[in-house]
């Protein structure tokens, strides 16, 4: 089984050759007896560590490549065994693109290694109208957004440029979320980023045996990020805003395909969370984005 594999900061997705698709939290807890062994410990991985008091943070790329084995493991627990996988890293991160290939031969499995715009790219090429001659794909993920700007010349489609945007992802949402609880559930705001984003996602909370609806705070906090998230990308691509724009990533499904007050709304592909996973699958099986 070949499987494509993108582990974010706040999910991970994986769509396999055989038409398997897995999504789960990238988040790691300590598991005692019952957990996957990874060196001289063992570990919980995903919906099991959303209880957990004290789960282990990955902050940035260096955890993330510590930790990678982890979510392949996991994966492999659900899917099945992989013979190949391809995955990769975002595009500010692709001087670790080496280092990720060590971490996943290391055990055992053949692989191959994309830089993530490829893999947004490739997904995103064949669901373009036959029209576009232009294209802005933003990736909007849970700690950064990525955006990858494309034309097509003489029928052929070429990658111009691409950035990642750290800190603007959607967990500026959540985060201002937290902020904005009332002092009735003022204990919540010291939960953990795990158990906060399934209160985020319900849109209310449950404690001492009460159920608050926190609607109006999640409605509130998603505005304030759309005002945030617009003027950055503004002021990052100008013009260029008024491409054909598709929106990829978990984050596009919280944004208002309008948000850029255009006279066309943002394409949102079909499961756009799952767009990198697919891409990185595509490029490894018909070779390369056309």
């Amino acid at each position: 089984m070949i499987a494509s594999i993108d582990v974010g900061f706040g999910w991970t997705k994986v769509v396999t050759d055989d038409g398997g698709s897995l999504k789960f939290p990238s988040w790691i807890g300590y598991g005692g007896s019952a957990g996957i062994p990874y060196g001289t410990k063992r570990y919980l991985v995903g919906e099991n560590v959303q209880d957990e008091l004290c789960p282990i943070c990955i902050p940035d790329v260096n955890d993330l490549l510590k930790y990678f084995p982890l979510f392949i493991k996991h994966a492999e627990s659900i899917l099945g065994g992989f013979q190949k996988i391809v995955t990769g890293l975002h595009i500010s991160d692709k001087k670790h693109l080496g280092d990720l290939r060590k971490t996943v031969e290391g055990l055992g499995i053949d692989c191959d290694i994309l830089s993530g715009g490829l893999g947004v790219f490739s997904d995103v090429q064949k669901r373009l109208p036959a029209y576009a001659e232009e294209v802005l794909i933003i990736d909007v993920g849970f700690n950064s957004v990525e955006y990858i700007i494309a034309d097509k010349t003489e029928g052929t489609w070429r990658l111009l440029r691409g950035n990642s945007i750290q800190g603007l992802g959607v967990k500026n949402a959540i985060e201002v979320f937290r902020a904005s609880f009332p002092d009735e559930i003022s204990k919540a705001k010291s939960f953990s980023l795990s158990r906060l984003i399934k209160v985020f996602e319900n849109g209310f909370i449950s404690i001492e045996n009460k159920k608050v609806d926190l609607t109006s705070a999640k409605k509130n906090a998603l505005e304030s990020y759309e005002e945030v998230f617009r003027t950055r990308m503004e002021c990052e691509l100008g013009d260029i805003i008024y491409y054909l724009l598709v929106f990829t990533g978990g984050g596009a499904n919280v944004l208002t395909p309008d948000i850029f007050k255009r006279k066309k709304s943002a394409v949102v592909i079909e499961e756009p969370e799952f767009s990198k996973a697919r891409g990185y699958l595509r490029y490894c099986i018909e070779g390369k984005a056309e």
